[in-house]
């Protein structure tokens, strides 16, 4: 969007800053609710219960 329309932007610092951080919050809130969604996922499939019966390696004792 900016490198498509820099005049709308150019030498309106305010402006853009306005814009770059309305961009970032919906980002991060988009981010978060993707993250719910997986975590809901892996719970829903018992997940947690398919890693906790995989045997470890030899190798590593905790």
């Amino acid at each position: 969007m900016l490198a498509v329309h820099p005049d709308d932007w150019a030498g309106r610092w305010a402006g853009l800053a306005n814009y770059l951080r309305v961009s970032l919050l919906i980002l991060c809130a988009l981010m978060i609710a993707a993250g719910a969604w997986q975590s809901g996922r892996e719970r829903r499939r018992d997940i947690d219960e398919l890693i906790a019966s995989t045997p470890a390696r030899a190798g590593n004792h905790w």
